[in-house]
């Protein structure tokens, strides 16, 4: 199942500058935060953020949850950006990053092959970067792990997990999930790319089978498998 295209975004609720900064944070954020933490990474009275995400998640764009806590004293109460919330915190890189796909490879004969070949280069840039000083990941675990921070630090968010017993990428948080470029396409076919070409660069026994794209309203998984010999 797609996510919101943007076709509905005229329907959602305009955003102010300091409630965009504040969804765009907890976008950013890989895990639920507490309503002090925003009002200090963004310079805010406690009461402003407050105020802002309560509103956020009136709106849907965020929700809240009670912390699980070992200790004495009472659970804060965290708040984590949702699925249907816009996407803010990089939407001119977004638009910039349409443009570009829909002039340079939608709609040519061999947009999957070329969209393939960006995302390998990609990918491989991305290993390049991986700290020479360790050698880069250590084994296929590490490799693994190091896969899912390389895709986290493209905007998404990602974890390593285990589904139908192999080991898999789950991608949610997607920049482009309220877009048009969200159905699979070159988008998708650039991630994959993009995930092939940093396991070929770190030098990993595995590579990326198929990137299942919506396998629920915000995530996809990507699945690993051993590299053929040949």
């Amino acid at each position: 199942m797609a996510p919101n295209t943007s076709e509905d975004l005229g329907e959602l609720p305009r955003l102010g500058p300091t409630r965009a900064r504040v969804l765009a944070l907890l976008q950013e954020s890989a895990e639920p935060i507490a309503s002090p933490d925003v009002a200090v990474q963004l310079g805010l009275h406690s009461n402003t953020a407050r105020f802002h995400l309560d509103a956020l998640v009136g709106h849907g764009f965020a929700d809240r949850q009670t912390e699980n806590r070992d200790v004495t004293g009472r659970p804060r109460v965290l708040y984590g950006a949702t699925a249907d919330a816009p996407a803010v915190g990089n939407k001119h890189y977004v638009d910039l990053a349409g443009a570009l796909i829909t002039h340079l490879i939608e709609g040519r004969e061999n947009a999957a092959e070329i969209a393939d070949g960006v995302g390998r280069a990609w990918g491989l840039r991305l290993a390049a970067q991986e700290d020479a000083a360790e050698g880069g990941p250590a084994d296929e675990d590490d490799i693994v792990a190091g896969l899912a921070a390389a895709v986290t630090g493209l905007g998404f968010t990602s974890r390593s997990r285990f589904h139908e017993d192999a080991t898999a990428i789950e991608i949610t948080r997607c920049p482009y999930r309220q877009t048009d470029l969200a159905t699979p396409g070159p988008v998708c076919s650039i991630h994959l790319g993009v995930l092939r070409g940093y396991l070929e660069g770190v030098g990993s026994a595995s590579t990326v089978t198929s990137l299942e794209p919506w396998v629920t309203p915000e995530s996809c998984i990507a699945h690993l498998a051993a590299r053929s010999a040949d």
